[in-house]
């Protein structure tokens, strides 16, 4: 049994285009303005809010490309098969982290 369920992929209309007037939100969206006024207000964990953030990029990359909601949904769940399987998001997260913590950032000038 799932420890979640996200019905709305389910829905119809997550495999349907976004509006423009959805694209153009999707766009505007501040997540660094947001994440900022959460730290501010609320007492939420340091890695909640950077789950928040690559989700957020994540949505407005995957929209201004023509991905549905559906489509990004699948790239955020784990498969409803094997739970304990990594979303391809977590895997490229991971990816990603692995990559930094090898750099070698000695030649770099910041």
């Amino acid at each position: 049994m799932s420890s979640y369920d996200l019905a709305w992929l389910s829905y119809s209309q997550a495999e349907s285009p976004f509006s423009k007037k959805t694209l153009d939100y999707i766009s505007a969206i501040n997540i660094d303005e947001d994440v900022k006024f959460i730290e501010k207000h609320f007492n939420v964990r340091p890695i909640c809010l950077r789950n928040m953030k690559i989700c957020s990029l994540l949505l407005q990359i995957a929209a201004q490309r023509g991905l549905t909601l559906f489509e990004i949904g699948k790239i955020i769940c784990r498969p409803d098969d094997d739970e304990t399987k990594p979303s391809t998001l977590e895997q490229l997260v991971e990816k990603s982290e692995h990559e930094v913590e090898t750099e070698d950032f000695s030649n770099v000038n910041f």
